[in-house]
């Protein structure tokens, strides 16, 4: 509960996540076989830390608290580069968007801007973990205008 209070001040934004990390996700892992038992607070303090600034998504917190649990040595920032799960740059992520879009003419034309949904989905199965989901449709949204307006 200490834990909780104490990352719920630090990081408001991530409350909600705090929550259901502490109560849900470490049960999760720990039925998964993952060592939990291991994780120091500093591990779980360092991960929040990165997913507040930018560093990684909150959709990879379970993968990162698994490595950290398989790593009790290393650091939170250690884990991202170890499992590759930092946020892609804008550019990498509009390289993939365009690829897909670019893969699935036929779709577009006939969807138009509804055709986003399983654009997402497509773009969404590379990039979780890597890109908040936000700016994935956001960039999406934008570059399916583009592609309709010709």
């Amino acid at each position: 509960m200490g834990l909780f209070e104490e990352l719920a001040r630090e990081y408001k934004d991530l409350t909600i996540l705090a929550a259901v990390t502490l109560t849900e996700d470490l049960k999760k892992l720990q039925r998964e076989g993952v060592p939990v038992d291991v994780l120091m607070d500093e591990a779980i303090r360092g991960t929040f830390a990165l997913v507040d600034c930018g560093e990684t998504v909150k959709e990879s917190v379970p993968a990162i608290l698994t490595w950290l649990a398989q790593n009790p040595a290393g650091k939170a920032r250690d884990s991202i580069v170890a499992i590759g799960l930092g946020v892609l740059s804008e550019a990498k992520l509009a390289s993939i968007v365009e690829a897909k879009i670019n893969a699935n003419p036929e779709m577009i034309a006939k969807m138009g801007d509804k055709a986003s949904g399983p654009i997402m989905g497509l773009v969404m199965a590379e990039v979780r973990g890597k890109a908040k989901a936000v700016d994935v449709q956001a960039m999406i949204a934008r570059k399916l205008k583009e592609v309709l307006k010709k």
